[in-house]
């Protein structure tokens, strides 16, 4: 049995390994190396599902555009992780502007939501979908 047990835990740590290494190279092939920020074609399709799902009345949630004011995406990548959720998204439309998908949230929560980016060098502001 023990024989049996040692090549069952090989079997799962394998199964992990491959996990790790598949979530990296999703990560690399949906974000823009070295930052959060997804890269146009996964946020569209991100953006795409908020739509459908707010269009069945499931969620709300609210665009909001930066203007990076000539930082680099990695410098406004930094300034803006700690002032948005784990859950809201970040990213390029197709367009190459930088937008951040707020989920749950609505048009009233912004006077709650835009200080919070007040003392960056970025400028932020809501687009109208």
């Amino acid at each position: 049995y023990v024989n049996l047990f040692k090549i069952l835990c090989d079997l799962a740590q394998m199964s992990l390994l491959r996990a790790y290494d598949y979530s990296i190279a999703m990560y690399e092939k949906q974000y823009i190396p070295n930052t959060h920020i997804m890269n146009s074609q996964y946020f569209e399709e991100c953006f795409e599902n908020y739509l459908a799902l707010s269009a069945k009345k499931v969620m709300s949630f609210v665009i909001l555009e930066i203007d990076v004011n000539g930082h680099t995406l990695e410098e406004v990548d930094k300034m803006v992780s700690g002032k948005i959720r784990t859950t809201d998204v970040i990213g390029l439309n197709s367009e190459g502007k930088l937008r951040i998908i707020l989920s749950q949230a609505s048009h009233d929560d912004l006077k709650y939501i835009l200080p919070r980016f007040e003392n960056i060098d970025v400028n932020v502001e809501e687009i109208i979908i």
